[in-house]
């Protein structure tokens, strides 16, 4: 585990990248605002008063579920001094990883309900979990208590430039010859690729072990396989330079990336599934489930049961982070939306996929 401290407040920024989410509440159940600066939402805060003393001189912990480098490391380390700062008080950050997230997550679910632990829920790699009937502490959503969300990351395709045989995704879905694909099992984007894959009938092997994104993308450099997944953040670098060759993507691009020229022309998944659906009425069930998923934002949550006006205060603080210029510069670097999402949103979202996960299940066993 590593660990670090920050001690000791917030600013306002337009939301951007408010219309894959938006369109994920209509899937989702109509949840009209998800992407908010700090202003937005001031006429509808509940008259429960968020209890900002409580804090004063306490430390929080903030678990990141994951080793140092990704996104469910850099959302604590981003958030926690900006929020230690709004707090008047220390936030740790201490990183559980391995597991797939799923230890760390549990760690911060059994925490005391003091609103002084804080955790990062991975939801795709949660609804697989729960599909699988893997026993886990902080899901479903009843055993833990939301106070936000940071706005999803784009997941990127690649295939080896070496592999004329799969030079883009129609090549991947219609090629006879059995390819490897290279996956963190249950990992963020784990669920993508099985029912991306299996919705499509793919004759592929999925090779699974590999530990964290980094080590995935080691794998495919090395020649492991000649296709893979995940986040943009993890392949802006190999994309950029060459080394791997995009194919398809969650959503489309954002121009502040720096591979925003190679990944401009590659279809998104919707764009995919318009052009080439599923032959079986289930694989385009399933398609349509993950592309609403895929949209869900990450959220921040603490023990079930911590005291109302506690996680009012942690909701205010998180949000004053998020429209602050250091945060926003971090999301700009992890290639996420700036914006806030309300526990509410998040509820909706994670109860709506939960009851629907039966759709992808039979490509997640």
């Amino acid at each position: 585990m590593g660990g670090h401290a920050a001690t000791g407040r917030g600013g306002t920024r337009r939301a951007r990248g408010g219309g894959r989410l938006a369109a994920a509440a209509a899937l989702f159940g109509g949840a009209a605002a998800l992407l908010v600066p700090a202003a937005a939402h001031a006429s509808t805060r509940p008259a429960l008063k968020p209890d900002f003393g409580y804090f004063a001189g306490k430390t929080i912990t903030f678990i990141a579920p994951a080793a140092p480098g990704g996104i469910f490391d850099a959302i604590p380390r981003t958030l926690g001094p900006l929020m230690a700062s709004y707090l008047h008080c220390t936030v740790n950050v201490v990183n559980v990883p391995n597991g797939n997230t799923l230890p760390g997550q549990d760690q911060a679910a059994s925490a005391p309900a003091n609103g002084l632990t804080l955790g990062v829920m991975n939801i795709l790699a949660d609804l697989e979990n729960d599909v699988k009937g893997v026993a886990s502490v902080s899901f479903p959503i009843k055993k833990v208590g939301f106070i936000g969300g940071v706005p999803s990351s784009d997941s990127v395709w690649i295939s080896a430039p070496s592999q004329a045989s799969l030079a883009n995704f129609k090549d991947v879905i219609t090629t006879t010859t059995p390819f490897t694909a290279l996956d963190v099992t249950s990992g963020s984007v784990d669920a993508q690729i099985r029912v991306l894959l299996g919705a499509y009938g793919a004759h592929v092997r999925i090779v699974t072990g590999y530990q964290n994104a980094a080590s995935q993308v080691q794998g495919f450099l090395r020649g492991d396989g000649p296709l893979m997944a995940q986040s943009n953040t993890a392949l802006e670098a190999t994309i950029e330079s060459g080394q791997a060759r995009p194919i398809l993507q969650s959503t489309k691009p954002q121009p502040a990336y720096s591979d925003y020229k190679q990944l401009k022309p590659v279809p998104t998944f919707a764009s995919f599934l318009a052009s080439h659906p599923p032959t079986t009425a289930a694989g385009r069930a399933a398609m349509r489930e993950l592309i609403t998923l895929v949209a869900s934002p990450t959220p921040v949550f603490v023990p079930a049961g911590v005291p109302a006006n506690i996680r009012l205060a942690l909701t205010d603080a998180m949000r004053s982070a998020l429209n602050q210029r250091a945060a926003q510069t971090q999301e700009d670097h992890f290639g996420l939306p700036h914006g806030f999402v309300f526990p509410q949103v998040i509820e909706n979202d994670i109860a709506t996929g939960a009851k629907h996960d039966s759709i992808m299940a039979r490509y997640l066993g």
